[in-house]
C-alpha cells in the first residue's frame, strides 16, 4: 500500500510539471548542442526537477510542490539517498566522511569482545568492505579516502579491537593476494571502485534507450561512445553499421590494428566500418579492402593470414552490438571486471611449488579458521 501510493504521488508531480512544460510555464534544461531538453527524472520513490535558473521556473517549481505537499501532506524531501549525498563533490573528504563512520561505529558496536584472526578475515571482507559499495557504484574514491579505509582496515587485522598499537607483519597489497597465491582474499577496494563504474561504462554501449545515456552524449558527443570502450568488451558484428574494421575487437580477442599493425599503417580505410569493406556477389562475400601502395613479399603471407581470420565472418539483418569477452552468456559482472582489473594492474610473482601446494590446501582443509589463520 505504501509503495503504490508513493507511484500515485510520482504520478502526480510528473504529470503536472511535464503539463507545466507543455504550458510553457516551465522552462526544461537543454543538454548538449543539439538541445535535449530534461525537465524530469523519476526512479523509485525519488524525483529530480531540472530546469533553467529562472524566477519563472522558481515560482512554477514552487506551485507544482506546493500542490504535491498540500495532497499528500509531506512538507520536506531528503537531501541524501539512501544514505549518498546527492549532487556533492566525490573529491571532497567531507562527502566521504559518512561512509566511515559507518565503518568506526560498525567496529564500536561489536565492543571489546575477542576476535580471532580468522574471524576478523572474515568480517573484514563481509562487513568492512560491504559498508562503501554503494558508495562506491557512484563516485569515484579519492586516494586519500581509499588509505583512511585501508588503515582502519589494518589496524582491526593486526590489534582487533583493542586500542593498542601492533606491528603489522605483512603489507596490504599481499594480504589482498588470493589465498591461493598467498593473501587473505581481501578485496582491494580501489579495484572494487574501478569494477563498479565500469559498469556504467558497459551499460552506456548498449542499445536500449535511457535518458541518462541521452544526457551523456548530448553533452560529451557520440564520440563518447567510443572513449569508454575498455578492456574486456568487443564488437559482435550484425550487419556491420558501427564496427569499426581495424580498431574493434569483433574476430579474436584483439583489434586487428593491434594483431596487423603493417597493414593498418598501409590501409586507406582505417576509420571504416565492416559494412562499408564488404559486398554480396553472387551469394560470395568479398572484401573490398584498398591499400595505399602495392604489399611486398613479407606482407602478403600477413594479408593472407588476415583474410584467412575474417573468412567466417557474414553480416546478419540484426545490428552490431558489444559484447562482455569475459563471459558472453552472462554478460557484464562486476566479478569478472574485479578480476581482469586485478590481472591488468598487478604484478603476480611466481610462487615456489611448495608453498603453492600449502595454500591451496590450507583454506580448504576443513581447520577452524582461526587455525588456518595462524598457520597462514
Amino acid at each position: 500500500m505504501v509503495m503504490l501510493a508513493v507511484k500515485e504521488c510520482r504520478s502526480g508531480v510528473g504529470g503536472l510539471l511535464r503539463r507545466a512544460v507543455d504550458i510553457a510555464r516551465f522552462q526544461p534544461f537543454l543538454v548538449g548542442g543539439e538541445g535535449l531538453p530534461v525537465s524530469l527524472l523519476q526512479y523509485a520513490d525519488d524525483t529530480l526537477c531540472i530546469g533553467e535558473a529562472s524566477v519563472g521556473n522558481l515560482w512554477t517549481l514552487k506551485a507544482v510542490l506546493r500542490g504535491f505537499e498540500m495532497a499528500s501532506r509531506v512538507g520536506r524531501t531528503p537531501f541524501k539517498y539512501l544514505g549518498l549525498p546527492v549532487g556533492a563533490n566525490p573529491r571532497k573528504l567531507s562527502t566521504w566522511e559518512p561512509m566511515l563512520n559507518v565503518i568506526k561505529g560498525r567496529l564500536g558496536s561489536w565492543g571489546n569482545k575477542y576476535v580471532s584472526l580468522g574471524r576478523r578475515i572474515v568480517l573484514i571482507n563481509a562487513v568492512m568492505n560491504a559498508i562503501p559499495i554503494f558508495f562506491l557504484s557512484y563516485m569515484k574514491m579519492p586516494i586519500k579516502v581509499w588509505r583512511e579505509v585501508v588503515k582502519l582496515q589494518r589496524v582491526f587485522l593486526w590489534a582487533g579491537l583493542s586500542k593498542q598499537s601492533k606491528i603489522c607483519w605483512v603489507k596490504w597489497d599481499d594480504i589482498c593476494k588470493p589465498k591461493i597465491e598467498g593473501g587473505l582474499g581481501v578485496r582491494d577496494l580501489r579495484f572494487v571502485n574501478i569494477s563498479l563504474l565500469a559498469k556504467w561504462r558497459w551499460k552506456l554501449l548498449s542499445r536500449e534507450f535511457d535518458v541518462w545515456k541521452e544526457v551523456v552524449v548530448a553533452r560529451y558527443g557520440r564520440d563518447v561512445i567510443g572513449k569508454v570502450v575498455a578492456f574486456g568488451s568487443g564488437e559482435k558484428s550484425g550487419k556491420g553499421d558501427s564496427t569499426t574494421f581495424w580498431k574493434d575487437i569483433w574476430v579474436g580477442n584483439q583489434a586487428l590494428c593491434h594483431r596487423f599493425p603493417r597493414l593498418f599503417g598501409i590501409s586507406t580505410q582505417q576509420h571504416e566500418v565492416i559494412g562499408n569493406l564488404d559486398s554480396l556477389v553472387a551469394r560470395q562475400w568479398h572484401w573490398q579492402l584498398q591499400w595505399r601502395r602495392k604489399f611486398f613479399v613479407w606482407e602478403e603471407d600477413q594479408y593472407r593470414e588476415l583474410l584467412d581470420i575474417i573468412a567466417p565472418f557474414f553480416p546478419t539483418e540484426q545490428h552490431d552490438r558489444w559484447l562482455w569477452l569475459g563471459d558472453g552468456v552472462r554478460g557484464f559482472t562486476a566479478n569478472y571486471a574485479y578480476m581482469l582489473v586485478v590481472d591488468k594492474l598487478t604484478t603476480s610473482q611466481v610462487c615456489d611449488p611448495l608453498n603453492d601446494m600449502v595454500f591451496k590446501i590450507l583454506w580448504k582443509c576443513g581447520a577452524p579458521s582461526k587455525v588456518c589463520a595462524f598457520s597462514w
